[in-house]
């Protein structure tokens, strides 16, 4: 459990290890007590057990580890602020706990980690009685709502490389003593080829077709998230790479295989190196900057030329997301005059149709669920804290 919290598990699916994705939908019990002075702040009685998650047909919901740690967020926030908050200031109820985190602790929130927040907060609460109206009260607060707390790395990194300036923090690194600087220059080239993210490399593999045409497969490091990758895996189709390029990928995937001795631990250590080794070139390139690239760079780079030549699902089936949505909204694009006329650094991968077609059929159950939120009625649920009328969209 995270952050050292000791939460009983009880129940034979979590006793027995992570099981495989829920498939046909229904209710999962997932056996989980929730400890006894959490219980006792809040007002529910001893040793309160969370109740079935409920899914849909056809969506694998989300994975034990994520709901462990959603359990162990929501504990570790009540815990935070029945230290912060004195006994006599509060009372034993989820509505105390409550008006805490609106009034103190979402405005200490970033918006992205306000929506990760709220996600942990509405899975333990919509699991134990009388729930129910916490739930509709922290959905109805607005994620724009959040502070703005401090930025973190990505936020304050350069997400589109130049050329000219890729090919200087190449030439510098490729120059670096450090194994890991040389190691660093593969991953920015094969990244800002491919597209993939630094992680993914671990797992890539290269094959070729019937007709001779290189294909890298990878493994979606975001699949594990449920619906945020489209497949377990994705086929990039490399036709239009010369051979060079194609052997260039083959050094990085055959070098990461002889270092990789199969544990997180190694993988993270290399990892965190090359990321060093990048940073510490781009500030000795450009001292004088504030913000600098890194390994993610290369991604955002590549993702900014595929919407030059590609359509919006097509992006989404190179680069492993569901939807057109997070490459429109995260990441990088060709901006100015003259970004008509700029051109692909180098030649783009194709996506594979299996992958295509699971872009789609994200596409089409996302209309069809933003359909459904138009259509329903709106009921009230409550009064707000001005004395108005809280009311949710009933679908």
């Amino acid at each position: 459990m995270r952050h050292g919290e000791a939460i009983p598990l009880g129940g034979s699916a979590i006793q027995q290890g992570e099981p495989t994705p829920r498939e046909n939908g229904g209710a999962i019990d997932d056996g989980e007590i929730l400890p006894d002075e959490v219980c006792y702040a809040l007002g529910w009685p001893a040793r309160t057990r969370l109740g079935g998650a409920e899914t849909q047909p056809g969506n694998p919901g989300r994975r034990v580890t994520t709901e462990r740690d959603y359990v162990a967020r929501f504990v570790k926030n009540v815990r935070r602020w029945m230290k912060l908050i004195p006994l006599e200031k509060r009372t034993r109820s989820v509505a105390s706990w409550g008006d805490w985190v609106i009034r103190d602790l979402m405005p200490t929130l970033s918006k992205e980690s306000w929506w990760a927040y709220r996600a942990a907060f509405v899975h333990v609460l919509s699991r134990v009685p009388e729930g129910d109206l916490a739930v509709t009260r922290l959905l109805a607060i607005p994620v724009m709502s959040a502070g703005s707390a401090r930025k973190k790395s990505k936020d304050i990194s350069l997400k589109l490389i130049g050329q000219e300036d890729m090919f200087h923090l190449c030439q510098s690194l490729d120059n670096g003593t450090t194994k890991h600087s040389q190691l660093a220059v593969k991953i920015l080239l094969c990244s800002r080829m491919t597209g993939l993210r630094p992680n993914e490399w671990w797992t890539a593999r290269l094959t070729r077709n019937d007709e001779g045409t290189a294909l890298l497969y990878v493994v979606n490091s975001k699949y594990r998230e449920g619906d945020r990758a489209c497949g377990e895996t994705r086929t990039l189709d490399l036709g239009n790479f010369a051979e060079d390029m194609v052997d260039t990928l083959a050094e990085l995937i055959d070098e990461l295989r002889e270092l990789d001795d199969g544990t997180g631990e190694t993988r993270k250590g290399i990892y965190q190196a090359c990321a060093v080794a990048v940073n510490r070139a781009c500030r000795r390139i450009w001292p004088r900057r504030m913000r600098h690239y890194s390994l993610y760079s290369a991604r955002h780079s590549l993702i900014a030329d595929l919407k030059l030549v590609y359509t919006q699902s097509e992006i989404a089936a190179i680069v492993g997301h569901a939807t057109t949505l997070e490459a429109g909204r995260s990441y990088a694009r060709h901006g100015g005059a003259g970004a008509a006329a700029k051109q692909p650094l180098f030649p783009p991968p194709k996506p594979s149709e299996e992958n295509l077609a699971l872009v789609r059929i994200h596409e089409k159950s996302l209309r069809e669920t933003n359909l459904r939120k138009q259509a329903a009625p709106e009921k009230v649920v409550g009064p707000t804290r001005d004395g108005g009328a809280l009311r949710v969209m009933a679908y």
